[in-house]
């Protein structure tokens, strides 16, 4: 069942407050795990997907940030009480009913689903590379990528030691966008969750969200400026990474760098060298990163990107500030329509900051893409990874660190 075209909407997000920057060590992929095993059936309750579905939700997922475990889903409006209480029967349910050989199952998915994404390493391990570039020793960002081993050997009674210490109603923030009455959802979200006991501290966990926050005060700063990363794939491709400090709004930018990219991309496809530029931003409470990637063509050489990267760059300083602005801001953010637009800004406003930010207007956001501020974009404060072709790399990637 879906909601019939022309039914009002409601994303639904309930974003608990501990991600994989609280893995222990030697448990990496241990926040992961909880998010599917919430999902399992355990007996004598109806299973969390049928639940949605009666109700005629789409979209539902859930994912673990470094940050946060957000489950989330688009609802027909009227339906925002049922939603609220599945939200809250998660949190209540708790794992202490999954059994052993559910636990078992879902591990396998895991480790599937992490073979899907990483392959037979060198993905995995080039990511791993370049967060620990970008972020310094002691960082709770810098190991966050779980490998198969530590994945494999998590168990049922971790599982249900991290969610009795972490899942608890006090670091639950339900977030509601489409519509909907605020004073009608806040009655519900506190007959629902309101009544789940808070479950007290708990013993100490390392990487605590309140230990952690001393590093969102610091400036980023780069242990490497490339990374050379050998690879089977014929298709070389160009990625450039700046980090921004926690303190700063990232969706400021989101214009002024989606106007480089489509500069990018027209002169990759004007000059053969390319057919695609993307842009990604990873929000976090201890500070962001965009990104910036572009895959080259069959048999075009790595050594051509980045001169082409540095020319559009030049040309889009010589724009005069109408210009740039103009350009920049044609560049819109997701609407509040439709399921993608709703589950978009879920995840903004379910994202946690150490420090409160000042409101940014929309006059501090146009003054962001001036000619002055595309320095926030220069080369020489990026890390710039190169991944090349190699047919005798190992199948794992062999990674260079060029400083």
């Amino acid at each position: 069942m879906r909601p019939s075209q022309g039914v009002a909407a409601l994303g639904v997000m309930s974003s608990v407050h501990v991600g994989s920057r609280n893995d222990p060590p030697g448990y990496e992929g241990l926040a992961h795990y909880v998010e599917h095993l919430t999902f399992r059936p355990v007996p004598g309750f109806t299973p969390v997907f049928d639940l949605y579905e009666e109700v005629g939700a789409t979209g539902l997922n859930a994912t673990t940030t470094p940050d946060t475990t957000d489950y989330y889903s688009v609802v027909p409006a009227q339906q925002i009480e049922r939603a609220i209480w599945i939200e809250a029967r998660r949190l209540a349910l708790g794992l202490d009913l999954v059994t052993e050989n559910a636990a078992q199952l879902e591990r396998q998915v895991m480790l599937r689903e992490h073979s899907l994404r990483f392959g037979k390493g060198v993905y995995l391990e080039s990511s791993q590379a370049v967060y620990s570039a970008i972020f310094p020793s002691g960082h709770p960002y810098r190991q966050i990528l779980p490998s198969e081993e530590s994945q494999g050997a998590l168990t049922l009674a971790d599982a249900r030691w991290f969610f009795a210490h972490h899942y608890r109603p006090e670091r639950v923030r339900l977030v509601l966008v489409g519509d909907f009455d605020p004073d009608v959802a806040l009655g519900l979200a506190e007959r629902w969750f309101g009544a789940l006991q808070p479950r007290g501290e708990g013993a100490a966990v390392a990487g605590e969200p309140a230990d952690a926050c001393q590093w969102a005060q610091q400036s980023p700063a780069l242990s490497a400026h490339r990374l050379r990363v050998e690879t089977r794939s014929k298709n070389e491709r160009l990625e450039v990474y700046w980090p921004i400090p926690a303190g700063e709004e990232p969706e400021q930018w989101r214009g002024l760098l989606g106007l480089i990219a489509q500069r990018l991309q027209e002169a990759g496809e004007q000059t053969g060298l390319a057919s695609g530029a993307s842009v990604n931003l990873v929000r976090g409470e201890l500070g962001h990163i965009y990104s910036l990637g572009m895959p080259l063509a069959p048999a075009q050489p790595i050594e051509k990107a980045e001169p082409l990267l540095r020319a559009v760059l030049e040309d889009v300083r010589k724009l005069d500030q109408r210009e740039l602005l103009a350009a920049a801001g044609s560049l819109k953010l997701s609407s509040l329509t439709g399921e993608r637009g709703l589950t978009y800004h879920l995840r903004q406003l379910a994202q946690r900051q150490c420090s409160p930010l000042a409101c940014v207007s929309a006059e501090a956001k146009l003054a962001a893409s001036t000619l002055a501020q595309l320095q926030r974009f220069d080369l020489a404060q990026a890390l710039i990874v190169e991944r090349i072709h190699a047919p005798n790399a190992s199948w794992e990637g062999d990674v260079e660190v060029v400083q």
